[in-house]
């Protein structure tokens, strides 16, 4: 299986679908996508924007992986005006994302986190991790998965 270190992830299947989301395999919604500038955040942010075209591109959300992980996280870039601009939910994104906001038009996954981060070997993934990330939040819930992850990395951190 083929890794790479950015995935974006479709609001819809394509802008004339009418299948509702929920219906739509969370694989099939996910595409790779090469991040030249990795590793900077706001070099990342105009890539994003001049690559898809946004008119706009902030951190719309952070996810822990289904595995139990707490060393780094999914890194979410989207579209903060996606809502004002029409977009449709992504429904994928929004059940995982830690903030428990709805987010709106397609999105853009990398690997990142507090502190220590990812390792290099581990800033790029396959496209089925990320689908079984997202679908581990069909299950839990996104904010507490996340307090838990932040508050074992905190005291492992601390020597607890």
């Amino acid at each position: 299986m083929a890794k790479h270190n950015c995935y974006l992830v479709r609001a819809t299947l394509n802008s004339n679908s009418t299948t509702p989301a929920s219906a739509i395999p969370i694989a099939s919604l996910i595409e790779p996508f090469r991040l030249q500038d990795y590793g900077n955040e706001y070099a990342e942010i105009e890539e994003l924007k001049s690559r898809l075209g946004w008119s706009s591109a902030a951190e719309v959300a952070k996810f822990y992986d289904h595995k139990g992980t707490d060393t780094w996280y999914h890194y979410v870039y989207g579209q903060p005006n996606g809502k004002k601009e029409g977009k449709p939910k992504n429904e994928a994104v929004s059940r995982a994302g830690h903030h428990g906001n709805d987010i709106y038009g397609d999105a853009a996954v990398i690997r990142s986190g507090p502190g220590e981060g990812p390792s290099e070997e581990q800033q790029v993934f396959t496209a089925s991790w990320l689908a079984k990330s997202l679908d581990f939040y069909k299950t839990n819930d996104a904010r507490d998965v996340f307090a838990k992850r932040e508050r074992s990395r905190f005291q492992r951190k601390m020597g607890m």
